[in-house]
């Protein structure tokens, strides 16, 4: 999957003549497009929302795990994948915003579904990505934040994991039950916030080692073009460790691939399709060139070794920053964990709008709502082993359908972007 994922961004990256390298500097002007009426967001709530879902637990424990298995080398190849993921999540919204439609109650609905049902002329594929979808809406968005929220508290300080699961229910439920409007005012306040305070406090760490950082530099530039493992067939004898590891959370981490920002951007107003869709250039490089290369740096200049996870990054934060990094991690964590799933419910709501012919009942949207809500509650309980097997597998059943459609239509993002081109010389 990692190989299939990679090797699209590289077909997309030559198909658009380098895009997100040429009009990357012009990314952050389309922040100050505004909604045009109450039934679309605002391109701004709309990749605040988007980076809810993809700023969070991988940014932190997805970077640690791909370290500690992958070796230092691993976070390279993570940066190296930010570039292809970049041009992923562009085409991602560009197909969405092209292919959307207007629901019975008027608002703007789009996303993987939409895009392989009417341009891709798949309706199976559609339905195999919704289920997927909604059944992915409870792994990587959910299980995931609350499960490695309750460990990093259970290991730091001895809180029951059961009490976490209930806060950040009680929480996350008050606003996802106000529905996507309820969701996009939070995120929209909450992120930016957020997110500036994780990377202010990681640059503070490097900045404390910076004496070390050319060291390190040095031993993640060796590490990442070290001989691949031989075995495990033709894929085993061509992909090394921390190549696979860096590439694999690089995807975990701003989902490229996954399409499933591509519906919260589906729902905002654009005067261009393509001119909206380059915010999903943006938002890999934060989810991924900030916050992951960040994170990544931290965690080696530390030279905190025989840790994983969540205590690998608790203990680097307090290696470089005493007496305070051991209480940052903890409570970044649930910060991220009360974000994600927020941005996942209105996911997976929207893939089951999909799959009831965009009549979903209010009894039954409530019915997700509620069981979104207990799930999350369930994975703050349960083995972490069972949590991120279950959100892999689930992530790869997303990815295939939405990778066909992309490949399929990448004429149709390379002619979106020529008329774009030619009208922006």
């Amino acid at each position: 999957m990692p190989c299939l994922i990679l090797g699209t961004g590289i077909f997309l990256t030559f198909k658009t003549r380098f895009f997100q390298f040429r009009k990357f500097h012009s990314c952050i002007k389309i922040l100050t497009d505004k909604g045009a009426n109450k039934n679309t967001l605002s391109p701004f709530s709309a990749l605040t929302t988007a980076l809810a879902g993809s700023v969070g637990i991988g940014s932190i424990v997805g970077v640690a795990t791909a370290l500690s298995l992958g070796g230092p080398g691993a976070a390279l190849w993570m940066l190296f994948f930010a570039f292809a993921g970049m041009i992923i999540k562009y085409a991602e919204i560009l197909l969405a915003m092209k292919y959307r439609t207007k629901s019975l109650d008027g608002q703007m609905i789009g996303g993987p579904m939409y895009y392989l049902k009417y341009g891709a002329h798949s309706p199976i594929g559609a339905v195999l990505y919704a289920l997927s979808a909604v059944f992915a809406s409870f792994g990587i968005g959910n299980i995931c934040q609350s499960n490695s929220a309750s460990t990093v508290l259970a290991y730091e300080f001895g809180v029951p994991q059961w009490l976490t699961g209930s806060l950040l229910t009680l929480f996350c439920g008050m606003i996802i039950l106000r529905g996507v409007k309820g969701i996009a005012k939070f995120t929209s306040i909450a992120i930016p916030i957020i997110d500036l305070l994780f990377l202010l406090c990681g640059l503070f760490a490097i900045l404390a080692n910076l004496d070390r950082l050319p060291q390190v530099c040095t031993v993640i530039w060796q590490d990442a073009f070290r001989p691949a493992a031989a075995g495990g067939g033709l894929f085993g004898a061509l992909i090394s460790q921390p190549m696979r590891y860096g590439i694999s959370r690089g995807i975990f981490s701003s989902e490229a691939g996954l399409g499933s920002a591509s519906i919260v951007h589906a729902a905002a107003q654009s005067k261009d399709p393509v001119r909206h869709a380059m915010l999903g250039i943006l938002e890999v490089f934060i989810s991924v060139v900030l916050a992951c290369g960040t994170s990544a740096l931290v965690l080696l200049l530390s030279g905190t070794q025989n840790l994983e996870g969540a205590a690998y990054a608790s203990a680097a934060y307090e290696a470089a920053l005493p007496g305070f990094g051991r209480y940052f991690i903890p409570v970044i964590l649930c910060l991220f964990a009360l974000s994600a799933p927020l941005s996942w419910s209105f996911y997976g709501e929207q893939a089951l709008r999909y799959l009831c012919h965009n009549k979903l009942s209010p009894r039954a949207q409530l019915c997700y709502r509620l069981l979104f809500l207990f799930v999350l509650f369930w994975g703050a309980t349960t083995k972490a082993s069972i949590v991120w097997s279950l959100s892999d597998l689930l992530n790869a059943l997303m990815a295939l359908p939405n990778l066909f459609a992309l490949l399929l239509l990448s004429g149709d993002v390379w002619k979106e972007t020529k008329r774009y081109l030619q009208k922006h010389k």
